[in-house]
């Protein structure tokens, strides 16, 4: 789990695989609100 900075504030992700990650938030309620799901590659950095 990494928290998230900069226009992600408030939003965590976690690493699904080598190739995606899910970015998600927690509410009050601890109720977990998935964001979206990113596919993630060396070549994006």
């Amino acid at each position: 789990m990494k928290f998230l900075k900069g226009k992600r504030l408030g939003q965590r992700s976690i690493r699904l695989n080598k190739a995606y990650r899910a970015i998600y938030r927690i509410d009050n309620d601890g109720n977990i609100e998935f964001i979206e799901v990113l596919e993630v590659n060396k070549h994006a950095y």
